[in-house]
């Protein structure tokens, strides 16, 4: 289990972050109240309480009917550690670029196929202005990024959103004055507008095209920001050590309770075989010290295994396995944390169909390690779907860059009700043609058959999506009809 954080811990930490790091500098305006709730999936008072602590701390000026000003201003005499801890960040910086090139164009093309024709042109309309626009820089990089945002929210998946933000965050770098900004010319040479340009390829609703003119776009800002560090070091002492900085992204942040965590943890547990049918699980006072929680979040955890049906818990007895119970029941929709959590299996389902495309492009040559990572890990893991288990954690080791490294670990870390749902009938419809394929994937992995296992990786994902949506869908999920298989 992570450290518990608090939603506002998260987002103070955040913002706090982009003011000390430059990303937000001083006089320059907060995002809205409405934009930061969506950016980080909080509510208005979390985002107020974290406004008035920033205030408070000095980070930030808030007047009356005004957005927020950052009022943090490093003393002159820090200016110089300030730009060598930017340029300690060179390589993380270069690899979200490599991942904003391999990961947007395939979301940006899942939400254009989610808008209607009218919606799209729409949009198309939005980044002609942006193109058209004459005022500043500043006003340029971020009416592009709210169009871009604008268009992944139609997707109607908080991930790709969060991601994306979480990756943007990292590739705006503050431009130190008397350099030229890596931001002020076109990323690509093109007749008419950068943006007309690239949202034309999703007008033709191209994939292909969709990857070759967004994937341009970054590499191109990706180049120009490489240049910006070079002029930086050519002119300051070598970089300073920042310790452990890197990508961070929690794809759980505002989408989970603590409690939920553990019950899936626990049904996990029960389907890999840990705990059997009519096995005492352990007491609340074990798992509260397992779990570093509150006694009642454990009661909390086991309610919702209660509600489910597979397990039973008995006053002074204790909590047993009872699969023979386990009903999908129209009551569990009616549970605020049991839906959410479905539906962000969906939504991480939903994303990994999307982007592990692009994570198996870059293992291409590289299979037999691949199977290499995933043999270790099926040392240790147990349960039916072991092989499919390690061959991801094979995946995430040997892929790169390290961002989408973290984007499939969190990713994998949400679909543990995958495990779950395949309990009932309804999944099991498919449970053997999932068992087939995963066992094929490893084979080869094996042999190197690098077309081969991308081929049967992404088949796996792609039923596996197919039969929950179809099973939730049977079981009277609200809104499985709008989720689109990538």
């Amino acid at each position: 289990m992570e450290k518990k954080a608090t939603l506002f811990e998260y987002v103070y930490r955040q913002l706090v972050s982009d003011i000390e790091q430059g990303a937000l500098r001083y006089g320059d305006a907060l995002p809205s109240l409405h934009d930061l709730c969506d950016r980080f999936r909080v509510g208005i008072r979390t985002i107020r309480d974290v406004q008035r602590a920033l205030k408070a701390d000095g980070y930030i000026v808030v007047e009356e009917r005004k957005r927020a000003v950052v009022a943090y201003r490093p003393a002159d005499d820090a200016d110089d550690g300030r730009i060598r801890a930017l340029l300690a960040r060179r390589e993380v910086v270069a690899d979200c670029y490599r991942t904003l090139e391999l990961v947007m164009p395939p979301l940006f093309y899942l939400a254009a196929r989610c808008c209607s024709d009218e919606d799209l042109f729409a949009l198309a309309q939005d980044a002609k202005r942006v193109d058209r626009s004459g005022v500043s820089e500043g006003w340029r990089i971020s009416h592009a990024s709210i169009v871009l945002h604008g268009l992944v929210a139609k997707a109607g998946n908080p991930l790709f959103t969060s991601c994306f933000a979480s990756l943007e965050r990292i590739g705006l770098v503050p431009v130190v004055p008397g350099f030229e900004s890596p931001f002020a010319s076109r990323a690509v040479d093109v007749d008419g507008g950068l943006m007309t340009w690239m949202f034309s390829s999703l007008l033709l609703r191209d994939a292909d095209e969709v990857q070759y003119r967004f994937g341009c776009m970054y590499r191109g800002v990706a180049q120009r920001v490489g240049a910006y560090f070079d002029a930086l070091e050519n002119a300051y002492a070598p970089a300073v050590d920042i310790g452990s900085f890197g990508y961070a992204w929690n794809a759980k942040a505002g989408l989970e309770f603590v409690h939920g965590q553990i019950a899936r943890n626990l049904v996990e547990r029960i389907v890999r075989g840990e705990f059997v049918d009519g096995q005492l699980l352990p007491s609340i006072a074990e798992l509260s010290a397992q779990y570093g929680v509150s006694a009642s979040t454990v009661q909390k955890a086991y309610g919702a295994l209660n509600v489910i049906g597979v397990a039973r818990t008995v006053n002074g007895l204790g909590t047993r396995v009872q699969l023979g119970n386990a009903t999908f029941s129209e009551r569990w929709l009616e549970d605020h944390s049991f839906k959410r959590d479905v539906g962000t299996y969906v939504h991480a389902a939903q994303m990994m169909c999307a982007v592990l495309p692009a994570a198996l492009s870059r293992v291409q040559g590289h299979a037999e390690e691949v199977a290499s990572s995933a043999e270790r890990a099926l040392a240790v893991e147990e349960g039916d779907w072991a092989v499919s288990k390690a061959l991801m954690t094979g995946l995430i080791e040997c892929t790169e860059p390290c961002a989408l490294q973290t984007i499939l670990r969190e990713l994998n870390d949400l679909l543990r009700w995958g495990a779950f749902l395949t309990l009932f009938a309804a999944s099991r419809e498919s449970a053997s043609a999932l068992s087939s394929l995963e066992s094929i994937a490893l084979g080869q992995a094996r042999r190197a058959d690098d077309e081969g296992f991308s081929q049967s990786m992404t088949a796996y994902y792609r039923l596996m999506l197919q039969s929950v949506l179809a099973f939730l869908e049977r079981a009277g999920m609200i809104d499985v009809d709008r989720t689109i298989v990538p």
